[in-house]
């Protein structure tokens, strides 16, 4: 492919500047205006959210801590769960990520077990003619999913049971349950799940 321009992303960083944090007496470092589960500042009157505290910039993730935070103000509602947060990269194909990677699980030295899908061998997939991707799930040793990573069509789309499963840790078994509709691309996250106890009917198993 040619082309006569690249974009380079390097990383973000909060934009505080201009805030008028000192006047305001309000704490923070290089990484963000700091903030505790409800998203209260060191001031009980003044909340922040979003790129300003740092962590995971994105657009639903802040959206998410505006709900929190407002519900927090009005009803003093209890933090909700926000650790688990799927992100998504919209290149071609699809790139869709959630929980740890194996770099972390590595770095942490967490043992853990892996399964990869193709989705050169999903039947929806081939009817779309992307047959491009992959699917690849992570579990600790007690099969509770951990991690899941896909890239492919709708990629974007396929992360939300991934999230769920992440989220309520939800065993391998939970998800090998689970009726899964024909033809779908839903169902190459099934078979990567199956695929951790060598169980993926349209995969072959794994050299030992």
């Amino acid at each position: 492919m040619n082309t006569d321009q690249i974009l380079m992303a390097v990383g973000r960083k909060p934009k505080i500047g201009g805030l008028n944090l000192d006047q305001a007496d309000i704490e923070y470092t290089l990484k963000g205006i700091e903030v505790n589960e409800h998203f209260v500042t060191n001031s009980d009157h003044i909340y922040a959210i979003g790129d300003v505290i740092g962590g995971k910039m994105l657009a639903h993730v802040a959206s998410h801590q505006a709900i929190t935070a407002i519900e927090h103000m009005l009803l003093g509602e209890k933090s909700t769960k926000a650790s688990v947060v799927p992100a998504c990269i919209f290149v071609f194909p699809e790139i869709a990520t959630v929980g740890v990677t194996e770099d972390d699980l590595i770095a942490e030295q967490r043992a853990y077990k892996k399964s990869k899908f193709m989705m050169g061998a999903n039947g929806k997939a081939l009817t779309l003619g992307k047959p491009e991707g992959l699917v690849k799930v992570l579990t600790n040793m007690e099969d509770e999913i951990v991690g899941v990573h896909i890239m492919g069509a709708h990629a974007s789309d396929l992360i939300h049971e991934a999230t769920l499963a992440v989220n309520e840790a939800m065993s391998v078994d939970t998800i090998k349950e689970m009726i899964h509709a024909h033809p779908t691309l839903s169902e190459a996250f099934h078979e990567a799940v199956l695929g951790i106890k060598g169980e993926a009917i349209h995969m072959a198993p794994s050299k030992k």
